[in-house]
């Protein structure tokens, strides 16, 4: 039996899930079919099961994600999202993380480790900072876009991979026509 805290609700305001002094723990999937108004943060918590279970009823008009000092047991999806920020920052994610046909303005992933697929197929990140992070099994990078042709060239908009490690099948990244 699948058991999920909020079914089908509208959030018009920022959703700051962070741990109480019961618990930091969820067992369960915490959102399902649910719509976005603002920014969701996550904080310093254990998920043991997916987060997110998306529906034909999950929509977004989410500003922003941001994620830290969290550990994800079960797969994460930020999937089909249009977002100003994505933060994810201090995490862990056993399983697989997907982030399929999102645009992000800002992506940032530092400090973090994912254990098995982190998948960005078909998204588009205009500026994208990958710091201090282990990728263990296999990072796909298919069809994603880094960069704009407005920001050709403004190194503020550069793609950064700062210390970080490919333990599977290291990325194709495809050079851009100068």
């Amino acid at each position: 039996m699948i058991r999920i805290a909020y079914f089908l609700n509208d959030f018009k305001d920022k959703v700051r899930v962070s741990p109480t002094e019961m618990n930091s723990i969820f067992e369960d999937s915490l959102f399902s079919g649910c719509s976005f108004g603002n920014d969701l943060v996550i904080e310093r918590l254990i998920f043991r099961k997916e987060v997110i279970i998306y529906t034909d009823n999950t929509q977004s008009k989410l500003f922003a994600i941001e994620i830290s000092k969290c550990i994800f047991e079960d797969k994460v999806k930020i999937n089909n999202m249009n977002l100003a920020c994505l933060s994810v920052e201090d995490t862990e994610f056993q399983s697989k993380l997907e982030v399929k046909e999102t645009t992000a303005q800002v992506f940032i992933f530092k400090n973090s480790n994912v254990s098995k697929i982190f998948d960005l197929f078909g998204s588009n990140f205009i500026k994208a900072e990958f710091s201090k992070s282990i990728f263990n099994d296999f990072a796909g990078f298919e069809d994603v876009q880094f960069g704009s042709e407005q920001e050709k060239g403004n190194k503020e908009f550069l793609t950064i991979f700062k210390y970080v490690t490919f333990m599977g099948n290291p990325p194709k990244l495809k050079t851009p026509n100068k």
